[in-house]
């Protein structure tokens, strides 16, 4: 083999191994377009609708949770407000809180409405809410700093599922909505029920499961 050829080969090893240390060949999850992909548990790919606008990413050390969220949004064509939002997050703690996690998947959350669906062949546990403006919470605070409000009460779906002991995922989905209802308890009239149906719905158009949730 000639000099210049393994000159190069050993170039490019050098190379390739300075990338790896640096990170840059570490892709364990990121967003593509418009293609949302998990290499880590929960592997998972989304594909965004274009409607939604990829904000960025924001992660959190607290105590014994640790949170990383990726946000897409819909501005208000009114001003700096939200007219509907997307948000991935993936959650972990520690083994001292591994009994916790089940009762606080969806913890804190005042929901007039809970159940399941299935999203991509596998069940969801599901807490629908009105987040109302001025909500405050670690990707709140990154939403502002990009120079967004939510400027109006959001009919809000928190679509989560535990992948381990010490592991979850939520689905974060808003819509903003008729002010005049007042979702507080009970789902009682057929017409409640269709809108809700139909949120779920709007959730999966502009949300499609590309890949398999694997433990």
């Amino acid at each position: 083999m000639k000099k210049s050829v393994i000159k190069k080969t050993l170039v490019l090893c050098l190379l390739v191994s300075i990338l790896a240390m640096a990170g840059f060949m570490k892709f364990d999850r990121g967003v593509r377009s418009d293609l949302y992909y998990s290499e880590a548990r929960p592997n998972i790919q989304l594909k965004i609708d274009r409607s939604l606008r990829y904000l960025g990413e924001k992660t959190i050390l607290k105590g014994l949770l640790k949170a990383q969220a990726f946000m897409w949004l819909a501005p208000d064509p009114t001003g700096p407000g939200i007219n509907k939002m997307f948000i991935i997050e993936h959650s972990t703690v520690s083994q001292e809180m591994e009994r916790y996690t089940t009762s606080q998947l969806f913890r804190g959350l005042p929901s007039f409405k809970t159940g399941k669906t299935e999203i991509g062949g596998d069940s969801y546990q599901y807490v629908l809410y009105i987040t109302e403006p001025n909500g405050d919470n670690f990707w709140t605070e990154y939403i502002k700093g990009k120079g967004f409000v939510l400027n109006r009460p959001k009919l809000t779906g928190c679509f989560g599922r535990i992948s381990t002991d010490t592991a979850w995922t939520k689905f974060y989905y808003m819509q903003s909505y008729d002010p005049t209802k007042n979702f507080r308890g009970d789902l009682i009239t057929p017409n409640d029920k269709a809108l809700m149906q139909q949120f779920i719905q709007n959730f999966k158009n502009d949300i499609k499961y590309r890949g398999k949730y694997k433990k």
